[in-house]
């Protein structure tokens, strides 16, 4: 069974695409052709790619970074998606 992959996903796979190639070099995702998300997923598997060469297929941001196996550049991202922007000290 499948769902159509919400506006809001799309969004994020194309920051989470931006943010990629500025944070590391070398590292880019193609986002997905189909806007068709398999039930109980939020997003289509993608294709990674290292240096414009396919890694493979993940499922998510977070099945990326984990792939791209950098600690740190993982740490980065989840801080920047679960940051409170209404948080901050000015």
């Amino acid at each position: 069974m499948v769902r159509f992959l919400s506006p809001v996903a799309l969004s994020h796979l194309e920051a989470f695409s931006y943010w990629l190639r500025s944070a590391v070099e070398g590292w880019d995702i193609a986002l997905p052709k189909d806007e068709v998300v398999e039930v109980g997923k939020e997003y289509p598997r993608f294709q990674l790619y290292q240096r414009g060469v396919p890694v493979g297929l993940v499922d998510s941001p977070i099945a990326a970074l984990e792939r791209i196996g950098d600690s740190k550049l993982l740490e980065e991202y989840l801080r920047i998606v679960t940051e409170d922007p209404d948080d901050q000290v000015a």
